[in-house]
């Protein structure tokens, strides 16, 4: 791996490794899954100290499950086929090694100095390239080599304009089509070749050195154009706070600047308390920079609005606002959506290195390769945010990885742009043919680059949050939160009601198996269509996932919702469903409602007491509808209770005890079981509980303690499960009462041994 000054020891002897660890101990221990196991052997444990980072390699269908069954802190999770780079970049972090990039030797965290280490490699790689052309012209060998020497122009016609040489890009151009013609090549085409790489090689050579790309590592670089001086000087002293670097100049100084070699960002034109003049100075600034530009106004009529539009500005704010407003604008235009994620595909190693480098600044992860299974394989994995692909490269051809993408209906959505150096008006065609989303030339500046991918990633991220489930048709939660949280603020401002209602269909998951996936599907799919057609088109409709729904109601009352669901529910028993074999099924729901705000202020206190009301019809014999405040009015005891914060953890094993027909009711916090079984007017009591140890700041000790005091015990057969309990800490659960202790890792089948027992029990002692 790729990691300077550090120790890497890859071994598969268990020995071996502790020898080695001794006597400092490791720093990272990355082990793999499938040969140890979900934990790792005794003897990995003496290697570690407090502060060792414990890391994982798994195969996906491992890694739904890790977080739960690991006995350890894994810090950093890689599914498998692990890219070795792609772990050096992210273990860097950790072991403070700096950042490692694509097969370079010197890895330099300083954007400056990591610009200028590039710039020798590609200066040092052109020349070579250029020189073995005019090698082969003098030696009468172009023939045999014109392959590899066109790829090598088609390269230079990418890289020079990335590393700040444009001029040369016409000639490259002329390079690779003469060395692509498969025609004889004439005298004459000889000495064009001879004569445009010469021209190329006196441009690297008179202008050595040279930089375009923002020289500092404080990130994108804006201009503030203002008559306001001291808005100048407060807006540059507050731009590293927002991950930029600013330039304030006077305003007579701005026409020198412009005619420099100087790029931005973006252009930022305060007007004060002036109106802006769309063809005067803001003109002169569109036409004078390459880069997005905001403007700054006083309030405008829609007029004035229309007249600014026609210059294309990014952005026009209503002023006057302070240097840290500006700032805090001008920082969120500049950033690209937090965790984006980018997969870039090209056969130039050097110009990936580069793009790394530009795209430094918009904090974003990049996945830079050279191969398309790689790539494929990100694909797979990590389903990025955006792929950047080449389109001309030697073993492939990117408008058909494109193609492949697009064809694709887990990855028809991810944005496709193409930076190539073929820039013609037929290549571009073919490019958006295959469903490309945006093209880009090569030898496009940094500035532009990085403007034009936050543009896209933006957009993407637009459409992502309108997402619908493709099953049901219905808004995911990442879609539907937005309109709920809107309703409830609403509600807050005009003392309005909302009810949010909780729904799981019943048995579902003895149906899907028995039955098979189709049948499941269609059961889900025409329950969707029930609920839209008996509930308003204002009402907000979701699948949370799985069998559960949720319902918001705007200007409705709980119990207004709970009647309107019952009408569906009516609905949904009368529905007929039929298997492949003709054998008709009957489904049902169960559902909670739950009301703003006298159930909860925002929506998590409003969803989870919903969902204690679903747990309560469910508890009631199911198919019902059970509003928030009817909660507590339970006495007889359900089957099992279950405390445990770990959300896959808890599902898996609330849906494996209502496949065996028992009544289960799950609470993530220890706060929740308290509120149910120890409050003033407590609802639930239960046979069996399974009680998590370590619950966050409650400590599931301190529930059983509560239980006993208050002698709300009574029979219940209690059971500790946990991955971290000491014997000590075992033994006072055992003093306080608990009746069994499972360690987790767990298997389920040992899980209802365990409650069979703690039922069996509290059956003999009841009686």
């Amino acid at each position: 791996m790729l990691l300077p000054n550090v120790n890497v020891v890859p071994t598969r002897d268990f020995e071996h490794a502790c020898s080695f660890g001794k006597p400092d101990r490791l720093d990272v221990i990355l082990f793999e899954v499938g040969i140890l196991g979900q934990t790792p052997p005794p003897v990995l444990h003496q290697l570690a100290n407090p502060e060792t980072v414990w890391t994982v390699t798994l195969r996906t269908s491992e890694r739904p499950n890790f977080r739960q069954t690991y006995s350890i802190d894994v810090q950093k999770a890689f599914t498998e086929p692990v890219e070795p780079e792609q772990v050096a970049r992210q273990l860097a972090p950790l072991l403070r090694a700096g950042t490692p990039s694509i097969g370079l030797s010197d890895k330099k965290a300083n954007h400056q100095a990591r610009h200028a280490e590039l710039l020798q490699i590609f200066l040092s790689r052109s020349r070579s390239r250029l020189g073995a052309m005019l090698a082969a012209v003098a030696s009468d060998q172009v023939y045999e080599l014109r392959h590899a020497l066109a790829i090598d122009a088609h390269r230079l016609v990418g890289t020079l304009g990335t590393f700040g040489y444009p001029q040369g890009t016409e000639p490259a151009r002329k390079l690779e089509t003469l060395l692509s013609n498969e025609e004889p090549l004439s005298s004459g085409d000889l000495e064009e070749i001879e004569a445009a790489a010469s021209q190329i090689l006196q441009l690297l050579a008179d202008d050595e050195g040279r930089v375009i790309v923002p020289q500092q590592a404080s990130g994108p670089t804006v201009c503030l154009l203002s008559p306001n001086d001291f808005l100048r000087l407060e807006f540059s002293a507050h731009a590293p706070e927002f991950g930029f670097r600013a330039i304030a100049p006077a305003m007579s100084e701005f026409s020198e600047l412009l005619s420099s070699s100087h790029q931005f960002d973006m252009a930022v034109f305060d007007f004060g308390e002036s109106l802006p003049d769309p063809g005067g100075a803001l003109k002169q600034v569109v036409q004078g920079v390459n880069c997005r530009v905001v403007a700054v106004c006083p309030p405008l009529d829609l007029q004035q609005r229309f007249e600014l539009a026609k210059l294309s500005l990014d952005t026009v704010a209503e002023g006057p606002l302070d240097a840290k407003n500006l700032a805090t604008l001008v920082g969120k235009r500049l950033r690209s959506p937090a965790g984006s994620r980018i997969v870039a595909l090209d056969d130039d190693r050097v110009y990936l290195a580069q793009l790394e480098n530009v795209l430094r600044p918009l904090d974003l992860s990049l996945q830079a390769t050279d191969s398309p299974e790689l790539l494929w394989s990100a694909l797979e994995t990590r389903k990025p945010d955006m792929v950047l692909l080449d389109i001309n490269m030697p073993r492939y051809d990117g408008l058909q990885v494109c193609r492949a993408i697009k064809t694709n209906p887990r990855f028809e959505d991810v944005p496709v742009v193409f930076v190539s150096s073929r820039s013609e008006s037929s290549v571009r065609a073919q490019a958006f043919a295959v469903g490309c989303d945006d093209f880009l030339d090569k030898t496009t500046s940094p500035q532009e680059l990085r403007v034009r991918i936050i543009s896209r990633l933006r957009r993407a991220k637009a459409a992502r949050e309108q997402e619908v489930d493709e099953l049901t048709g219905l808004l995911v939660p990442s879609s539907a939160l937005k309109p709920l949280e809107f309703m409830l603020s609403l509600a807050s401002l005009r003392s309005l009601p909302v009810a949010l209602g909780t729904i799981n269909l019943d048995y579902f998951k003895p149906l899907n198996d028995k039955y098979g996936r189709a049948v499941g599907n269609l059961l889900l799919s025409r329950f969707a269509t029930i609920l839209k057609d008996t509930l308003r088109a204002e009402d907000v409709i979701a699948r949370w996932g799985g069998d559960e729904f949720v319902v918001g109601m705007f200007l409705k009352d709980k119990e207004q919702a709970r009647e309107k669901l019952e009408e569906v529910l009516e609905k949904l028993k009368a529905a007929s469903f039929f298997t492949e074999d003709g054998k008709e099924i009957s489904v049902a729901f169960s559902s909670g409602v739950a009301q703003h705000p006298q159930d909860g202020a925002t929506f998590d206190e409003l969803y989870r007491a919903a969902d204690r009301a679903l747990s309560m019809a469910k508890l009631r014999g199911r198919s019902r509808v059970v509003s928030a405040s009817a909660t507590k009015k339970l006495s007889e005891p359900v089957d099992v209770v279950i405390v445990e914060d770990d959300h896959p953890l808890g599902a898996v094993l609330l849906d494996s005890l209502e496949s065996q027909g028992l009544n289960a009711v799950w609470f993530q916090t220890v706060k929740e079981a308290r509120e149910a079984m120890l409050s003033d007017a407590p609802y639930l009591t239960c046979k069996v509980m399974l009680l998590d140890k370590g619950l966050g700041v409650d400590d599931g000790l301190a529930l059983i303690r509560e239980l006993k005091d208050a002698e709300r015990m009574g029979t219940t057969y209690i059971v500790t499960c946990s991955a971290r309990m000491s014997d000590q800490e075992v033994q006072m659960a055992f003093d306080l009462g608990t009746s069994d202790h499972i360690s987790k890792p767990f298997s389920m089948p040992a899980v209802l041994r365990v409650i069979q027992r703690g039922l069996d029990h509290h059956r003999y002692r009841g009686h």
